[in-house]
């Protein structure tokens, strides 16, 4: 990965388990049965939450680099907050 931090790494690391478990946990409440098929869907679920992660990772970098580095949380936050509504859905 190419994250400067390894608060993302984690973050990024954190996202594969967590998936996992919910779905082979909604799989069991639903009663679907693990054959190729829904394991193939799987596998591509988990590429495209990781590959979205990632997404909003680079998102959230490539703007609050273009904030000065002696400048205050205000447009700190307003960068993050704008990062976060580039990919995320409106509330």
């Amino acid at each position: 990965m190419f994250s400067p931090g390894w608060q993302e790494r984690v973050g990024a690391l954190i996202t594969l388990p967590v998936v996992l478990l919910l779905t082979f946990g909604a799989m069991w409440i639903l009663g679907v049965p693990a054959t190729i098929m829904s394991l193939g869907g799987i596998g591509i679920a988990l590429g495209m939450a990781v590959d979205a992660d990632v997404v909003a990772l680079e998102a959230c970098h490539r703007r609050l680099e273009t904030i000065p580095k002696s400048s205050e949380h205000g447009p700190r936050r307003e960068k993050l907050l704008a990062a976060a509504g580039s990919f995320a859905p409106a509330s």
